[in-house]
């Protein structure tokens, strides 16, 4: 990979989750395996409702892996 290539930048969560922009988010086979039970999701929600805009949820690291200019992104999740 190219240094030169790496691209960071700040997005509100509900931008990047948006059902409407037609992202793919993929999970690859060699990331280990993690479920959420209701704790978690309780703990993501209440981080989400109690804290003011602009709170930092966290970084998502991946990696553009579309190979067809005209369908919608697809990233593989590395972390986050």
């Amino acid at each position: 990979m190219n240094i030169n290539n790496i691209n960071v930048n700040k997005y509100p969560v509900s931008q990047v989750f948006d059902p409407e922009s037609k992202v793919i988010f993929e999970i690859p086979k060699y990331q280990r395996e993690y479920t959420w039970g209701s704790r978690e999701w309780e703990a993501l929600f209440d981080d989400l409702t109690e804290n003011d805009d602009g709170y930092f949820l966290g970084s998502i690291i991946c990696i553009n892996s579309a190979t067809d200019t005209i369908n919608a992104p697809k990233f593989e999740v590395v972390d986050g």
